[in-house]
């Protein structure tokens, strides 16, 4: 059982660790396999995940467990640094305004986790990128699964942690896999006859 929370303006790991909470530090499970962007913080009976993204930017925090209860951590740490930390409950959480809004939203979140680069990858970039050169040699156009997603026009896959502003532009962006691969492919890195297949088959649908 867990509950995600997010903060809605930026909060960094190093704001966490700087001593001004008081009441939380941080606390090592050494039977767990070091993460580069996970702490985790006690207040010596519960505690809080900790993720962040390669920036240092705090991206979720996510309480483990039935019996345990980090609200008064949370609380700490929003009244601290001054922000509103809101649980997946939330419409706020997801971008949303309502909670109508809530599973579009949460849907653009999934398809996110399994499109994106994600910044604690042990592999490095242009490993991760050339097991998706390698993928999308394998997506049938006929069988091919197809999601789409907000994503950097220059930058699809999210691999830039310092995008220049020149670049810095957002699109819907088209990904397609095999039915039996977890390896999400973009459009871009199709071979052109796939593209132009699988465009054909939208179109055809329309």
């Amino acid at each position: 059982m867990s509950t995600d929370y997010c903060p809605l303006s930026p909060i960094y790991i190093s704001d966490l660790l700087d001593g001004r909470l008081t009441n939380v530090r941080v606390h090592e499970f050494h039977e767990l396999e070091p993460d580069p962007c996970l702490i985790f913080l006690t207040d010596g009976e519960n505690y809080l995940a900790v993720y962040f993204n390669a920036k240092g930017e705090v991206i979720s925090l996510t309480r483990y467990g039935s019996i345990n209860d980090p609200q008064n951590m949370l609380r700490d740490i929003a009244e601290t640094f001054d922000v509103n930390i809101v649980s997946e409950e939330d419409p706020r959480y997801w971008g949303a305004e309502t909670e109508e809004e809530i599973p579009f939203m949460r849907e653009l979140h999934r398809r996110a986790a399994v499109t994106q680069y994600p910044h604690n990858c042990k592999l490095p970039i242009d490993e991760w990128l050339a097991i998706r050169k390698k993928a999308a040699l394998q997506v049938d156009p006929q069988t091919a699964e197809v999601i789409g997603i907000y994503a950097g026009e220059a930058d699809p896959y999210g691999t830039w942690l310092d995008i220049p502003p020149e670049f810095d532009w957002v699109g819907w962006a088209q990904f397609a896999r095999a039915p039996e691969s977890d390896v999400w492919v973009w459009f871009g890195d199709l071979p052109s006859s796939t593209q132009d297949a699988l465009w054909q088959k939208k179109v055809a649908h329309r």
